[in-house]
């Protein structure tokens, strides 16, 4: 919903590692988006995307409000129209950035998904009612900590300065990096003319140069292996008591998981789950009842890689492999794709579809095999959608070796 050019449920990323905010804008470009914004709160980057122009950030407008107050971790309400929205962060890491329907869920929900939040012995954040329509619903409610109140927070559009950047615009850093680069270029060239220009000695004439080397290209992906308690976390999840864990999703840089509440409040939902997952979205995509998109990033251990040298030296292992992976799953499915390469590394991709999968008959001896699969064999991307208590499960991965001629066999 939009006030005074304001917008809260954008499509959102948050890391720490610069590299990782240039995936997601190019993978946000992909998928359409036209326009991003970029807020650093410590060391961290908060990634703002839509494809509207001329809207700003509600979550980085708000923050900024409350940049000059001693405290660290806030939670925000404020009542736009029929909505109530919900802005919370601890220190550097952003909670939520919800919108909620007052008429469809009462205030227990509200109560339920702050808790945590607000606990003195949770995350100790603060609470800010802003707006009058905030404070007179909750400024009396039994809030866990004393609530704070401020004026309304979007009475006014977003300056040129706070709407979201064209997304083919580089980032700050990136922007400072062309500057620095152009200067140094520049102070090279006239260096080399004047090299080139300097009298040529007999000794320097045997000289020879070398061009530097390439540093090689990352991996897509993570290690396969660094998946192994998959199938046990889907046991758990189709056993979530009052929710219904309807389908998780993996992309190389963040897991998401949608959930249907049933009879069960939210706190009981955090108690099921770990606490790596943050609320991002008010509702499941595909669904007419109220639901939650939780996220999470993927922990920069899973996506370490084989140094070149240590590098399988052909795709040889791949069939060994997948027959490991036919042990456990005896209802997979394969689709190799032919052998590419790109002069650093060969590499096949492969699609396995596992239907019908009982997470109740998966045993220890297959997570440990799992484990031993090679770190060359990476999972690109995944998703594991609910059916009863059995799941379809899609993967795709990548078998990388040393570039060049493959010596293994090839799979068409």
């Amino acid at each position: 919903m939009l006030v005074s050019g304001w917008r809260l449920e954008l499509w959102r990323r948050q890391s720490t590692e610069q590299a990782r905010i240039l995936q997601w804008l190019g993978e946000a470009r992909q998928q359409g988006f036209s326009h991003y914004g970029l807020y650093q709160v410590g060391q961290c980057y908060w990634l703002s995307c839509t494809g509207e122009a001329n809207v700003g950030d509600a979550v980085a407008h708000v923050h900024q409000q409350l940049t000059s107050t001693q405290d660290p971790s806030w939670v925000v309400l404020q009542v736009v129209g029929e909505q109530v929205w919900v802005i919370a962060w601890r220190e550097q890491t952003l909670l939520c950035a919800l919108a909620i329907d007052l008429e469809a869920n009462p205030n227990s929900f509200l109560f339920e998904l702050t808790a945590t939040w607000l606990a003195t012995d949770g995350m100790q954040c603060q609470l800010m009612l802003a707006g009058e329509m905030a404070q007179q619903r909750w400024l009396t409610a039994p809030w866990p900590v004393s609530p704070q109140v401020c004026d309304e927070l979007f009475n006014q559009a977003p300056s040129k300065g706070q709407q979201l950047l064209n997304i083919r615009k580089p980032p700050p850093w990136l922007r400072r990096k062309v500057v620095v680069l152009s200067t140094t270029i520049s102070l090279c060239l006239a260096l080399l003319l004047g090299w080139l220009l300097w009298p040529t000695t007999p000794s320097e004439a045997g000289l020879d140069s070398h061009p530097q080397a390439q540093q090689r290209p990352p991996m897509a992906g993570v290690q396969l292996a660094s998946m192994a308690a998959l199938p046990q976390q889907l046991l758990r999840w189709s056993y979530v008591a009052g929710w219904k864990v309807q389908q998780w999703q993996f992309s190389e840089q963040q897991q998401q998981l949608h959930v249907q509440q049933g009879y069960a409040s939210m706190a009981d939902l955090r108690q099921q789950l770990q606490p790596i997952w943050f609320y991002q979205l008010g509702a499941v995509a595909g669904s007419a009842q109220p639901g939650l998109l939780l996220t999470a990033n993927v922990p920069s251990a899973w996506q370490q890689e084989p140094s070149l040298a240590k590098l399988a030296p052909s795709l040889a292992y791949l069939e060994s492999s997948l027959s490991e992976l036919q042990q456990w799953f005896p209802q997979a499915q394969f689709k190799v794709a032919a052998v590419q390469t790109d002069g650093w590394y060969q590499w096949q991709q492969v699609q396995v579809q596992v239907l019908g999968f009982d997470p109740l008959l998966w045993s220890s001896a297959g997570a440990k095999a799992w484990r031993q699969l090679p770190s060359e064999l990476r999972l690109v991307a995944a998703s594991a959608k609910a059916d009863g208590l059995l799941w379809q499960l899609q993967l795709e991965l990548r078998a990388y070796a040393h570039g060049g001629q493959a010596h293994g066999r090839d799979y068409d």
